[in-house]
């Protein structure tokens, strides 16, 4: 085995129960990370809120329009709106780029270096991401439509 294929070597994968704690690690890092700008979340709810009220309006007057729209009803077009709302914080709809920049700026090199599987860092990185999207922003959205529409519940 010559030098440099030694180098590109990664060293042993780590015990279970240590990869759990640095991915659990990563995670709540994460999280912290994207809870440190106080006023983003609440720029994020007003904006969505504003965007659930004009769909929600948007989607009411269709089915009044044409009640055989889907054989849906007003109370669950709005409450399709603001669940959508809520999840669009949550599933980071408009994309994150942070890996790209990483690569265009050769910081990946980094990634790659580090004893731990690069998908599975990035997962956890967005976990906790998405956890705190969770309780920052998509839990507020459904309230905000819940307290001025009421939301309802599937019947099946």
């Amino acid at each position: 085995m010559t030098a440099a294929n030694s180098a590109l070597r990664r060293p042993r994968a780590m015990r279970g129960e240590l990869v759990v704690r640095l991915y659990a690690e990563v995670a709540r890092r994460s999280f912290r990370r994207w809870s440190t700008y106080r006023a983003a979340p609440f720029a994020g709810i007003f904006t969505n809120s504003v965007f659930g009220f004009i769909r929600a309006a948007v989607l009411v007057a269709v089915v009044n329009a044409h009640p055989a729209f889907g054989g849906s009803h007003p109370a669950s077009v709005v409450t399709f709106s603001f669940i959508t709302q809520g999840l669009r914080a949550i599933m980071s709809a408009f994309g994150d780029d942070e890996i790209a920049l990483r690569v265009r700026s050769g910081d990946v090199v980094t990634d790659l270096y580090r004893p731990v599987d690069f998908q599975a860092w990035w997962f956890a990185a967005d976990l906790g991401r998405a956890a705190f999207q969770a309780f920052a922003r998509g839990l507020p959205i459904l309230l905000v439509g819940a307290f001025a529409y009421g939301l309802v519940t599937p019947g099946t």
